[in-house]
């Protein structure tokens, strides 16, 4: 009689089976940890972004306060910031050590992104909350009487903006290491080139759906320069570009070759 020996364990022909619902909450503590290691740097970019607002605001003045709260906080600081900071993110998870935490557990590429992106903005979201309060404890102190009215629009753009920029920080950062170089293009042909055009094509500028959302918080109406729209508008739009932003990024980072960390000399 003869005995096969090809029939093989269950177990074995399994192997281990994804837990996306673990891979989110490894994905999750690391992220909060990295923002724990800065909060220092997050106390220091409130009081220095309290300083600027206060310095080029003017007691009583609508329009020195907006100026600087919606021209250059909402729509040049914190799209930087969550540019860089989505990029960082993808960028340092490309790099040997979470290239070897990566392959070393059965989660699909697209799904850690995901994850990681999601981790990253409410950790992102959550400390820029302060900076928040920074501005408008500003604006108080300046005497800016409709601020109750306002916050929560600016509050909105501040998210919306945030979640887009930080996605598209991630395509770039999946893409090539010389993000800024791709960011630079980016910001020269669609934010500043057709965003600034009165066609259809100008609603691919993040920018203009967010000063579009922030229009009617001017002090002078009269003189907006971009045509004011509702707040599901802004929302829709910007949702649609940072899920395919979002989907890109995944698609590239799964399209990388790694190769890990190399074996240390004993």
């Amino acid at each position: 009689m003869s005995t096969s020996f090809t029939t093989s364990s269950p177990l074995a022909s399994r192997g281990v089976e994804p837990n996306l619902r673990h891979a989110f909450g490894g994905i999750w503590r690391i992220s909060y940890r990295r923002v724990l290691s800065g909060k220092m740097s997050v106390l220091w970019t409130a009081v220095v972004l309290a300083g600027l607002t206060y310095v080029s605001s003017r007691t009583g003045n609508h329009a020195s306060f907006y100026e600087w709260t919606i021209r250059v906080y909402l729509t040049t600081v914190i799209p930087i910031l969550a540019f860089m900071g989505g990029a960082g993110a993808i960028r340092e998870d490309m790099k040997s050590g979470g290239v070897d935490y990566l392959l070393t557990r059965p989660v699909p590429r697209p799904a850690f992104v995901v994850a990681r992106f999601v981790s990253h903005l409410l950790c992102a979201q959550a400390t820029c909350l302060l900076p928040f309060a920074a501005v408008l404890g500003v604006g108080v102190l300046r005497e800016i009487d409709n601020l109750a009215a306002t916050w929560p629009t600016l509050l909105l753009a501040q998210v919306l903006a945030m979640t887009a920029y930080m996605a598209l920080g991630f395509m770039f950062g999946s893409m090539s290491a010389r993000y800024l170089i791709l960011a630079v293009n980016y910001a020269a042909i669609i934010e500043i080139g057709l965003g600034k055009i009165p066609i259809a094509l100008n609603n691919l500028s993040v920018l203009r759906h967010l000063k579009s959302l922030l229009e009617p918080i001017v002090s002078d109406p009269g003189a907006a320069a971009f045509e004011m729209q509702g707040v599901f508008t802004t929302v829709a739009f910007l949702t649609v570009f940072t899920v395919a932003w979002l989907a890109v990024a995944a698609v590239a980072f799964s399209l990388q070759e790694f190769a890990g960390q190399r074996p240390k000399d004993a």
